[in-house]
């Protein structure tokens, strides 16, 4: 069976799946990464969606940043007070008059992505408390002090400007989903040697003369049609239980495809 045949079996002929069984891993291995990849969608959707809506916010925000500038390692403006600016992905703090630490922006940050504080003396960046910020960046906040000389010419228009104008490259949605792909392909493994178990018992039970490895290729060229269903679900539903929904559907066609096997002589 070609790899092509493979994919048109696996939508429209599943009496002809158990043929899988006799394909190379080469062929189920490219399989698995097609299918990885389609589970990748709707996870990649998701943060696209949240850049977006990031995005969005520091427009929003952009519009109440009034003039100011750096003189002396800290923020100088005319006649302005303070305030603090909440959208659903940033909690904003615009403090030149030195009334709040850095401690207090972080403490604002209640179910948001993130809290930004353009402080008397210092820019503090806070992300959300958890092992992958602390692993990935040594702690979740951060603090630049204005005498830094890559802060040295912020302004109240540069900061519009960099709010209002810039755009996500083309590069980073490809970096997203590679990036998600690692979590899919992974879920959707265990995923499929889980049903391939529960298959492979049912084999045995039914007297078909199928090992293990045999199993395997056969449930996941029954997989198909659960994870495009999966996929699609998940992208409006994004709660919902794929894992279990393809166990259960790709087992049920696996029950169809094996249907007429040939079966061990008692």
């Amino acid at each position: 069976m070609s790899f092509t045949q493979l994919i048109k079996n696996s939508l429209l002929h599943i009496n002809k799946l158990k043929e899988a069984k006799s394909i190379n891993f080469s062929k189920i291995t490219l399989f698995v990464v097609l299918l990885s990849f389609i589970m990748t969608l709707p996870l990649s959707y998701q943060v696209i969606s949240v850049f977006h809506d990031i995005q969005k916010d520091g427009q929003t925000i952009a519009q109440k940043i009034p003039d100011f500038t750096i003189t002396d390692g800290q923020i100088q403006t005319e006649n302005t007070e303070g305030f603090i600016y909440q959208t659903d992905s940033i909690i904003f703090t615009f403090d030149p008059e030195g009334k709040r630490t850095a401690k207090e922006v972080s403490d604002d940050m209640i179910g948001n992505l993130f809290s930004v504080g353009l402080l008397k003396d210092e820019l503090v960046i806070s992300l959300p408390t958890n092992e992958i910020t602390t692993a990935l960046m040594g702690g979740s906040q951060f603090t630049f002090s204005y005498d830094e000389e890559q802060l040295s010419g912020l302004s109240g228009s540069s900061v519009r400007d960099f709010l209002t104008n810039t755009q996500f490259p083309a590069w980073m949605y490809l970096i997203v989903l590679l990036v998600t792909f690692y979590p899919s392909f992974l879920n959707l493994l265990l995923t499929l040697f889980t049903t391939a178990l529960i298959a492979n018992i049912y084999s045995h039970f039914k007297r078909v003369s199928y090992r293990f490895f045999d199993n395997l290729k056969v449930t996941i060229a029954c997989a198909s049609w659960p994870v495009l269903i999966a996929s699609l679900i998940s992208l409006f539903f994004f709660n919902f239980d794929s894992f279990t929904f393809i166990i259960i559907s790709t087992f049920f066609i696996y029950t169809i495809a094996i249907k007429d096997s040939k079966k061990i002589e008692p």
